[in-house]
């Protein structure tokens, strides 16, 4: 890097003190401001000047398989158990044993997507 010298001219007015104290601008020192080609090589830019890459899923599709249904035997052999089971299911000899409403009961166990023990009982099975 080349180090300049800054020349001080005489002063020849006494009454303006205030440029006396003053540091001089880059501008006044000949300097231009930082650009890609003058920057030093360990300079490393910062998150204004980085451009995003663009963004992907960490996760990766997953093969759908006719509406989700279990792929192997077993799963499918599950899936058929789970809606067995749901249809014979007493909730009301369910609700005297443990006190959970059926109606509670009947919200869990929704076929439409929006009963969360359903949904879960079948994921279960698709996993298999």
């Amino acid at each position: 890097m080349v180090k300049r010298e800054l020349s001080v001219a005489p002063l020849s007015d006494a009454s303006d003190t205030g440029s006396q104290t003053a540091s001089p601008t880059p501008a006044a020192l000949g300097h231009s401001p930082p650009t890609k080609s003058n920057m030093e090589p360990g300079h490393t830019p910062s998150p204004k000047d980085k451009k995003s890459p663009n963004k992907r899923p960490r996760t990766t599709p997953v093969k759908s398989e006719g509406l989700g249904a279990a792929s192997s035997d077993r799963g499918k052999l599950a899936e058929t158990i789970i809606r067995i089971g749901i249809a014979a299911f007493d909730k009301k000899d369910y609700e005297s044993k443990t006190g959970v409403p059926a109606s509670r009961q009947k919200d869990w166990l929704r076929s439409d997507g929006k009963g969360s023990l359903y949904n879960a009982l079948m994921d279960a099975a698709r996993s298999l």
